[in-house]
């Protein structure tokens, strides 16, 4: 059946889900970065734990600004287009930069990564703001948002199941040690890389040159702080950075969880594989559950399930065996899953709020106001992983002692389950339901249709 003028197409679809999965390799791999300098480029915990807290605090601080820059920018080739592009190619070069390790001493190698660490983040920025962006402008309608979620969630599902699955071994492959690290992203950025260029290209129905209103010129933190005086938008802003901060101090401790605690690296490979088809699964059956239930229910029935691998490390520690261990990361990720999905599912909504309030939805400034948020909780997560190392005396190249592996069962335990709960906090007082939802879009749409 052929598409009406205006409604979302499927080829927008598969480009905004090829724009997913470049944007996850840039996630996941930096989920790896952590480990990587530790026990790879010999750098003191605490020591990375600092610059991975001071670089992200500086990227989170790029968002709102590169986010307002794409809402002012108008080229011919539209608003967002230009800094998807741009901002693919730098992440490209600068992820390369970050997993090798260049011949310094321990000085030299903290500034090198400070640097690249902060180069690749104004590329991540510039790359990602517009991608999440677009959620909102190519369909004002609630099916269609909730599908191109799906989207997302699965190649997010997809680049998690895929890297888990051959990271290890495909290192080894390639040399190992820092050559392998080096050569496994190269690989798969010359395979990510035609992802961006196709996501931009999917995007040309609806940004091009006039295609989009620019909001009324103003200083930049006077718009951002009559962006953040949106109720909705700043429930999301906390809801997503607390969630990113248990979730990463969690992430950043999962490796040393694998190796120091259970003796089983091949535990991440095993988790990815088997994790994939269930989150597939919750991914395509999203749409269909979001019908029927409030976004709200379904993060807290997200929480529920996210909590039985924290809650289970909590009384049950190094006594859990490796099976044990492998199925409640198993669990754990599909609540992320449904976690993260929920809580993006919101942004929309709040762009349409501001829009009916401001007559101007300032997408890329939301968005990037969103990411900013997630970005400090990620920071803080690294830090605080890298604090809690640092401050038992983690050191890759000496023994684990037993107060090293609780403080390990602990970040990947206690902390997160902390993190968790006081994100509920934000969840629950967002206040747009899915009838108030469906009442903003009628308004929205009656305006439109009155000019």
């Amino acid at each position: 059946m052929r598409k009406r003028e205006g409604e979302l197409r499927y080829s927008e679809l598969v480009a905004y889900g090829l724009g997913g999965v470049f944007i996850n390799l840039g996630i996941i791999c930096d989920q790896f970065s952590m480990y990587f300098l530790t026990n790879i480029a010999l750098i003191p915990a605490a020591v990375v734990g600092t610059i991975m807290l001071l670089t992200t605090i500086f990227d989170a601080i790029n968002d709102p600004i590169i986010g307002n820059m794409a809402d002012q920018c108008n080229t011919r080739i539209g608003k967002y287009r230009p800094y998807i592009i741009a901002g693919g190619v730098g992440m490209c070069i600068t992820m390369v930069l970050r997993f090798t390790v260049p011949p310094f001493n321990l000085a030299g190698k903290v500034v090198y990564y400070a640097i690249v660490f902060a180069l690749f983040s104004v590329a991540f920025t510039a790359c990602c703001v517009p991608w999440q962006a677009s959620m909102s402008i190519l369909s004002q309608d609630y099916h269609d948002r909730n599908l191109l979620l799906t989207v997302r969630s699965l190649s997010g599902a997809v680049m998690n199941a895929l890297i888990g699955a051959i990271l290890m071994q495909s290192v080894d492959k390639l040399g190992g040690g820092a050559v392998g690290w080096q050569r496994f992203v190269l690989c798969a950025w010359v395979i990510g890389l035609p992802c961006v260029y196709l996501c931009q290209r999917g995007m040309r129905r609806v940004d091009y040159q006039g295609s989009l209103a620019t909001p009324q010129k103003r200083p930049f933190l006077k718009q951002w702080s009559r962006v953040l005086k949106n109720k909705p938008v700043v429930c999301i802003c906390c809801a997503i950075g607390l969630c990113s901060l248990a979730q990463s101090i969690a992430g950043n401790g999962a490796m040393y969880y694998y190796q120091y605690v259970l003796h089983d690296t091949g535990v991440l490979a095993r988790t990815s594989v088997y994790s994939f088809p269930i989150a597939v699964g919750s991914a395509m059956l999203l749409p269909f559950v979001l019908k029927r239930i409030d976004k709200r229910y379904l993060m807290v029935i997200a929480f529920a399930i996210s909590m039985v691998r924290p809650v289970a490390l909590i009384m049950f520690g190094a006594r859990l065996s490796v099976s044990a261990a492998t199925w409640l990361v198993v669990i754990s990720r599909v609540g992320t899953v449904l976690f993260n999905n929920a809580i993006y599912a919101w942004v929309p909504e709040g762009v349409d709020f501001t829009r009916l309030r401001d007559g101007v939805g300032s997408i890329g400034l939301i968005s990037a106001s969103v990411t900013f948020m997630q970005k400090i909780g990620r920071a803080g997560g690294q830090w605080l992983a890298g604090l809690f190392l640092g401050i038992v005396g983690f050191d890759a190249t000496k023994v684990v002692t037993q107060r090293i592996s609780q403080e390990i069962l602990n970040i990947n335990g206690l902390y997160q389950a902390i993190g968790l709960t006081i994100a509920l906090i934000p969840i629950l007082l967002f206040p747009i339901s899915k009838a108030k939802g469906d009442e903003i879009r009628q308004q929205l749409e009656m305006q439109d249709n009155s000019k």
